[in-house]
């Protein structure tokens, strides 16, 4: 690998949105010298000082390519957030535009619309509009906007989870359309909505979870909505197994080329096998790749190849346990609280690795670092529609970073 990041980092963004900037060699971002090499990363390249790419679910990727982050700022003099496009082959920085009061995440149409969570409602920027002005699209005060919304791939509809915590209290999945803000409430379940997004495949079917706080933890957490076929939501994982045993399962990512979703089961789980998962709408599964530590994942759009984050490093290998994958070596199970502070700040070592879909084979591409205080500087993977970029956040650089591919070394992986 060339352990060098690319020798670019930001100057402020001093302009009105709509100047193109190119990133400054004043600042040269460093590699830990203790950085591991792999043969698929060509380079690595920092993004803007305080960046981050959204939620590992939503896409984040405008439809010329460029990678869209997000850092937090003021705006007419309020807390809010500034919309930044990322060339990261050549280094252009594009300020997008500004938003007062947005929350953390937010999702982009393949025809170029951004939908931003705010507290009480969505907000609508159509990017290809040379004025990209803001569009307050829902307002309802006292349901709150889950800070993960997501928004259909031909951005006909913006998808939220919304709660409502005064009484009576009450949760609900909504879909909004970005013509005349008409809302559909779509689901009406007892307990809270998380991680509601589209399936690009075949988006009439939504992917959601049932959000348990720990200590406790859901056994039911994955589900499916059409309206047609599952017009009342389907479980599709069942977490317990026939000796009584649980999965601990989250992070769930729906696929780019079938109606399935990528999902971690963790290390923190009972039953085994642990690692990265397949589970149909229909709910039938299958364990890709096994592994104890794996945290977040991402998939390819041709779904050939993912990516995933550990808690923790890759190292202190251990035999695996499961029949499909004897002898294959995964990392021991990571210790309770995993993430500490240390030394060099509030962040910890997450690894990240490239895996087979169809094989199960994994290779290391990076060492990153995940914050103590998660978002949004939790690593959270994402591929670039072209399968040429890893885009994640890490948090001792603070700021979105993105891996290179080697698009032979791949090959010949996938290959192999």
């Amino acid at each position: 690998m060339r352990h060098l990041l690319n020798r670019r980092s930001t100057l402020a963004l001093l302009a009105a949105c709509g100047s193109r900037f190119i990133l400054s060699d004043a600042q040269a971002a460093i590699v830990a010298r203790d950085q591991p090499s792999s043969p698929f990363v060509r380079r690595v390249v920092r993004g803007p000082t305080n960046s981050y790419s959204t939620y590992p679910h939503a896409n984040g990727f405008l439809p010329d390519g460029r990678c869209l982050v997000a850092r937090p700022s003021t705006v007419r003099g309020r807390a809010g957030l500034d919309y930044l496009a990322i060339d990261f082959s050549s280094g252009d920085l594009e300020p997008m535009a500004s938003v007062a009061a947005a929350r953390t995440y937010f999702a982009v149409s393949e025809n170029g619309l951004l939908a931003i969570p705010k507290t009480f409602g969505a907000a609508l920027i159509d990017l290809k509009s040379p004025r990209r002005t803001e569009k307050q699209i829902l307002s309802e005060p006292g349901w709150t906007v889950a800070q993960d919304l997501d928004i259909s791939p031909d951005g006909s509809k913006i998808l939220v989870a919304r709660s409502h915590y005064a009484k009576p209290q009450g949760f609900e999945a909504a879909t909004i359309a970005t013509a005349d803000g008409t809302l559909d409430r779509i689901l009406h379940p007892s307990w809270q909505i998380d991680h509601a997004h589209f399936s690009p495949y075949a988006p009439s079917w939504i992917c959601y979870a049932q959000n348990v706080r720990p200590p406790q933890r859901s056994t039911h957490r994955m589900w499916v909505w059409n309206a047609r076929n599952a017009p009342n939501g389907r479980n599709i994982f069942d977490q317990v197994t026939d000796d009584g045993k649980t999965y601990v399962v989250s992070h769930e990512r729906a696929m780019f080329h079938k109606a399935a979703l990528l999902t971690i089961a963790h290390g923190s789980s009972a039953a085994t096998p642990r690692g990265l998962y397949e589970v149909g709408f229909d709910g039938q599964r299958r364990l890709i790749s096994e592994s104890n530590r794996d945290f977040h994942c991402n998939i390819s759009r041709d779904g050939r190849w993912a990516v995933v984050s550990l808690q923790g490093s890759a190292d202190d290998q251990v035999s695996g346990v499961s029949a499909a994958f004897r002898g294959i070596q995964t990392p021991a199970r990571p210790p309770s609280g995993w993430l500490t502070e240390t030394g060099a700040g509030a962040f910890d070592i997450s690894d990240i690795q490239l895996v087979d879909i169809q094989t199960g084979k994994r290779a290391f591409l990076f060492r990153a670092t995940n914050a103590v205080s998660g978002q949004p500087y939790e690593v959270q993977p994402a591929i670039s529609p072209d399968g040429k970029w890893v885009v994640f956040k890490d948090a001792r650089a603070r700021c979105a970073m993105a891996l290179e591919i080697d698009q032979g070394a791949l090959n010949r992986f996938l290959g192999a």
